[in-house]
């Protein structure tokens, strides 16, 4: 029983991730973002006459999309690889929701 309680401890809100860690993954999201524009564009490369408009809404879309959707599931790529989970502040064993996740993806840009 003493493991179980010693779990929830580390588990708490106050353990939050370092700067560092934070820093590299963001690094490891923006090269997968930036990896998967230009497959991408490479795909849509072999197509003729793609609008312009579909380019650029694929692009924003994967960029405006990414962060939210993958945080709202559980975690990005580089918070995966880094260990770093994103949980809502008033019980840390749940996920944030969609809405929560754009707004924090948002206010991260300002």
């Amino acid at each position: 029983m003493e493991e179980v309680k010693e779990f929830i401890s580390n588990e708490s809100p106050e353990n939050y991730p370092s700067l560092t860690d934070r820093i590299q993954s963001t690094v490891i999201d923006a090269v997968l973002i930036v990896i998967s524009m230009f497959m991408i564009a490479m795909i849509l490369d072999r197509y003729e006459h793609v609008p312009d408009w579909v380019r650029i809404g694929l692009f924003i879309g994967l960029v405006v999309v990414y962060e939210p959707l993958c945080t709202t599931l559980g975690f990005t790529l580089g918070n995966y690889i880094k260990g770093i989970r994103v949980r809502r502040f008033d019980n840390s064993t749940k996920r944030i929701n969609f809405l929560q996740a754009i707004l924090r993806y948002v206010f991260s840009w300002l």
